[in-house]
């Protein structure tokens, strides 16, 4: 994030290593790296390290805060999802997702950004779920572009697209996704 946020460098190029003098990068166990992440994610972080600034503990504030928020999103629609679906667990299968102390020390502890793959991952399996198959597709594609680990979502997407659909409609709904 600091790479694009406080330096205007594209850290898919430029590893942290670049910038020697940068105050967090003691910090950074990957420093002669780039980025793996995608342009979602990339922009998102940049966002938080601008706002953070130089400070380390602004910086642990921000993301934190940042994965608070989005695993609160996650849970909202989760249970949006459930209940659209009058699932009789709603109530205990969001809590179930949103005290998950694993969940809660990955994503708002650790701040981890696995948190906004779910956020993307409950909404593609939403708009593919009310059969928005363009919604599902960009939902799928952030995903991705975020973690490109996510693209593991999108065959089975494809595949609920073609067997939810008439044949002919199917395929061309799935090649306009």
């Amino acid at each position: 994030g600091r790479t694009i946020g406080v330096y205007g460098a594209n850290p898919v190029v430029f590893p942290p290593s670049t910038f020697p003098a940068d105050p967090h990068l003691p910090w950074v166990h990957w420093r002669d790296l780039p980025s793996a992440y995608g342009p979602v994610w990339l922009m998102f972080s940049s966002a938080l390290s601008a706002a953070a600034g130089e400070s380390l503990t602004a910086a642990v504030l921000w993301y934190r805060i940042a994965g608070l928020t989005l695993h609160l999103a996650v849970a909202g629609m989760l249970y949006r999802l459930l209940r659209a679906r009058r699932d009789a667990s709603v109530l205990p299968t969001t809590l179930f997702y949103a005290w998950n102390p694993l969940v809660l020390l990955e994503v708002v502890a650790n701040a981890h950004n696995d948190v906004l793959v779910a956020l993307f991952a409950v909404l593609l399996v939403g708009a593919a779920t009310e059969r928005r198959w363009l919604s599902a597709a960009f939902f799928g594609a952030c995903a991705v572009m975020v973690k490109p680990f996510a693209v593991v979502l999108l065959p089975g997407v494809a595949r609920h697209l073609v067997r939810r659909t008439r044949r002919r409609s199917g395929l061309k709904r799935l090649a306009a996704a």
